[in-house]
């Protein structure tokens, strides 16, 4: 089981581009978290995003299919998906994955 880790999501608009801010540490339950505000944005008609993980100093499995499922699906419709502020641990992860070749990282 895994521990309980605080995950939290903050979103805000800023020059058309919807910015996620999330801290803590993106497990089960702060993916499925994540994964959710996601999918309320991509189904407002939002076309850009960027989620900020400076805050996060940790992701597993489940967070990286959440951000790779949303990454694609804004491609096909035109958009785009980028991330920023990836702390060592997390930007780690993110390039094992393979992320860095269909999703926008600023380093």
């Amino acid at each position: 089981m895994e521990p309980t880790w605080r995950c939290e999501v903050q979103c805000h608009l800023e020059d058309g581009v919807a910015v996620l801010t999330v801290t803590g540490r993106i497990g089960s339950e702060g993916a499925s978290r994540l994964g959710a505000e996601l999918s309320r944005l991509v189904d407002a008609g939002h076309q850009r995003l960027l989620v900020d993980l400076a805050g996060v100093d940790y992701m597993n499995s489940a967070g990286l299919e959440v951000i790779a499922t949303t990454a694609k699906q804004l491609t096909a419709a035109g958009g785009a998906l980028s991330l920023s502020g990836l702390r060592e641990p997390v930007r780690l992860v993110v390039a094992m994955a393979g992320l860095t070749a269909t999703v926008k990282i600023d380093w």
